[in-house]
């Protein structure tokens, strides 16, 4: 169980972690909250048909927790840049977008996260969200319509 344990961790620490981070902007909350999705991990030990269904499970129980957190106490919501260069691991995007993404209302940054940067489907995303396909459609517009406002916003006041 120690070695299997220790290759999930290798092959989803980190982007569980950077899931995480982006959710609640605060590394030590994020690290604190993959130590609890990998501890429900072991302790209930599912059974998966695929691997996907698994990165699927171990994403809803990071957002169950990272919900559970925001329940529990209001997490700090400002991030340094230089924290977020730090500890974001390898994007196909600048750090600069990331940041963009990390400024949009939870529901929008949550499936906006797992539909880009983690290549879930929009069944996939609704059954970790624990809503309908087409709210998932809805919120995906809504966060690139938000998202492309803040951009063009960003971009009119460095001119």
């Amino acid at each position: 169980m120690k070695d299997i344990l220790k290759e999930e961790m290798e092959l989803y620490g980190n982007t569980l972690f950077r899931q995480a981070f982006i959710l609640v902007k605060n590394k030590y909350d994020a690290e604190d909250i993959v130590q609890e999705v990998f501890y429900k991990y072991i302790i209930s030990r599912p059974k998966f048909k695929s691997e996907r269904a698994k990165k699927a499970w171990l994403y809803k129980v990071t957002i169950n927790k990272c919900n559970d957190l925001f329940r529990k106490k209001k997490c700090r919501s400002e991030i340094s840049l230089d924290d977020l260069q730090n500890e974001i691991i390898s994007y196909d995007k600048s750090n600069e977008l990331l940041y963009t993404i990390m400024m949009l209302p939870l529901e929008y940054k949550k499936v906006i996260y797992l539909f880009y940067y983690e290549g879930f489907k929009i069944d996939e995303i609704a059954q970790i969200n624990k809503a309908s396909p087409s709210a998932i459609k809805k919120r995906l517009q809504r966060g690139r319509q938000l998202l492309k406002d803040m951009i063009i916003e960003e971009e009119s006041y460095e001119k």
